[in-house]
């Protein structure tokens, strides 16, 4: 918002643009600063009604909110049974039902 208001400061006060005489024709009462201050205002008039509508819409649907817990239920179930995974291959390994080559030795820097 900052950014916006300086580019049009500078794009009025950098000599006579066809955008600052008309505004200036249209109303004669704004002045120079005048201008910004009318874009600042509009800027934040923008804002408040963002924030208006963020506020009064919900958040999301009872869809949305319905697939969210149906994806990180399957996350973490995914999770849990790579963990037993990774469980029974430790007991496993450390049974010595793979044999040198494909237990735990096998992965030591040599």
């Amino acid at each position: 918002m900052v950014t916006n208001t300086l580019i049009i400061y500078l794009k009025l006060e950098s000599g006579s643009s066809p955008a600052k005489e008309d505004i200036l024709t249209l109303m004669p009462w704004l002045g120079e600063n005048g201008i910004i201050w009318v874009v600042v205002a509009l800027e934040h008039m923008v804002f408040m009604v963002k924030m208006a509508l963020r506020a009064a819409s919900s958040e999301s649907s009872a869809e949305v909110s319905t697939d969210q817990f149906r994806e990180e239920y399957f996350h973490l179930k995914r999770a849990d049974v790579e963990a037993g995974r990774a469980e029974d291959f430790s007991t496993l390994d450390e049974a010595g039902v793979f044999g040198a080559e494909l237990g735990s030795a096998s992965f030591a820097v040599k």
